[in-house]
């Protein structure tokens, strides 16, 4: 009898690449997502704000918990829609005997952030960590047809000739390769799977200035752009006025806070504790 998992964010860019590892592995897998269809009948509808019932995570041993609301701009309601939601999915796992909880949290995420997204999944992860589960702070995710911010930039770097650079490009960053990020979480959805470390930073451990990682991403695409530097301070202030207009962009203010403010030093030692490494950025992967 195969084992049984939920996902919840399944039809995001993470979450559906765990989907795959996990189904790949004999898992039965139950995709928890707002887009569901007749061509996934393992899916439910869910979101983050109308939660999801014990019953319905009956008979699951493992709920790996992607989902997050990135709609959402003010800190009341990126609490009320993500943390609080975070929550109830965590307090149905607990009262439906889920045995193993593993939150995706991100390495924005550590004491003295200035993002909200960093300090929202920080909460996250409080509450994860309460309901007995693990907490995965991912580096930058990549591979072959990346979603989020890594494939956004790897598009956008394919043909742009001017670039503008926020700041001098410095800001350092950590990358996982999703199928190393996939077989870490198969690894920790395994009830059986023995001690595990709480809270693991999951990314390789060579860090890559922001500048590098853009010229790396158009090198590999035959493309050779000129890098202007801009004020991060007026990039921010830029995308906050369009914000409070209401005009989304492509990039959030909140985003450059992230990026100017990275993890200072990342600790690797829970990989390393467990056997688990992250392979070198490489932009042939994508």
């Amino acid at each position: 009898m195969k084992r049984r998992c939920a996902v919840t964010g399944a039809g995001g860019y993470v979450g559906s690449r765990i989907v795959r590892h996990l189904r790949a592995h004999d898992w039965d897998v139950l995709e928890l997502t707002r887009r569901c269809d007749a061509g996934r009948p393992a899916a439910m509808s869910y979101s983050l704000e109308s939660g999801i019932s014990r019953e319905a995570l009956q008979g699951i041993e493992a709920l790996v918990h992607c989902a997050y609301d990135f709609r959402p701009l003010a800190r009341q309601d990126i609490w009320r829609v993500n943390v609080e939601g975070a929550a109830r999915v965590f307090d149905a796992a607990c009262l439906a005997g889920v045995k193993r909880i593993v939150c995706i949290s991100t390495i924005s995420a550590y004491d003295g952030c200035r993002s909200l997204y960093g300090k929202a999944k920080l909460a996250i992860e409080q509450d994860a960590l309460k309901a007995g589960g693990i907490v995965v702070r991912p580096g930058l995710v990549y591979g072959k047809d990346a979603g989020g911010m890594l494939g956004a930039l790897n598009r956008v770097m394919a043909s742009a000739k001017v670039v503008p650079l926020i700041g001098d490009g410095s800001w350092t960053m950590y990358l996982a390769y999703e199928d190393d990020l996939c077989n870490l979480v198969g690894r920790l959805c395994d009830p059986n799977g023995g001690r595990l470390p709480r809270v693991i930073t999951a990314a390789a451990s060579q860090g890559k200035s922001f500048r590098k990682l853009l010229a790396e991403l158009a090198q590999a695409q035959g493309n050779h752009p000129v890098f202007i530097p801009v004020s991060w301070r007026c990039v921010w202030l830029g995308l906050r006025v369009l914000e409070t207009l209401g005009i989304r962009a492509g990039f959030r203010s909140d985003s450059v806070l992230g990026l100017v403010y990275p993890v200072p030093q990342p600790s690797f030692s829970e990989l390393r504790e467990i056997g688990v490494t992250f392979r070198a950025f490489d932009p042939r992967l994508l």
